[in-house]
């Protein structure tokens, strides 16, 4: 036997409320674990994450980190080293480095900022094979945005006097969908 009521057709309603519950334990289940990420992380933390995205001695003096349209992070005395050379002055110096990351990029799991504004970065080079002389391993950092101030550039070319280069400035921009850089630089070589 049968009644009216079991061939109404279903409503819609209920189903709707139901995701759309669904969809704000998630969104609330992901910024618990973003704000998690945010006052949780150390300079310890993100120190360690960056010496094995280079496969060198990451040491950061202090950290903050700014939630607002984007996410800003804040490095204060960044100090990169080889360990297998710990009497050799740091290969890349950075008195203040200003990450930028987007929220759809950190709900994606994409932590490492890519635009970047650094305030008297030191960066040493060495020509291939001298002793003293460690690669940085840049090329294991995707394509950033840059924006560099006040920078210096030395190079040891193993013979010869070394170059510096004071008073860099750089502004390079993300193009093409992120695979290529394109921008400006200035500076004074002596």
């Amino acid at each position: 036997y049968s009644t009216l009521l079991d061939h109404r057709p279903a409503s819609r309603w209920p189903r709707w409320i139901a995701e759309g519950f669904v969809l704000l334990v998630l969104a609330l289940y992901l910024a618990g674990l973003i704000a998690a990420l945010i006052y949780g992380a150390d300079t310890e933390f993100v120190a360690g994450a960056l010496s094995r995205v280079l496969g060198k001695h990451v040491e950061i003096g202090s950290m903050s980190l700014r939630p607002g349209t984007s996410l800003e992070i804040e490095l204060v005395q960044v100090r990169v080293t080889d360990a297998a050379l710990p009497d050799q002055p740091p290969l890349l110096e950075v008195e203040r480095a200003l990450g930028r990351q987007t929220w759809p990029r950190l709900l994606a799991g994409q932590f490492l900022p890519l635009d970047w504004v650094l305030d008297r970065p030191v960066l040493r080079l060495h020509a291939k094979g001298k002793a003293a002389g460690p690669e940085l391993g840049l090329d294991r950092l995707p394509p950033i945005g840059l924006s560099v101030s006040d920078g210096e550039v030395a190079y040891d070319p193993g013979a010869g006097e070394p170059w510096l280069i004071r008073g860099l400035r750089v502004e390079a921009r993300r193009a093409g969908f992120g695979r290529r850089i394109e921008g400006e630089a200035n500076a004074r070589v002596s």
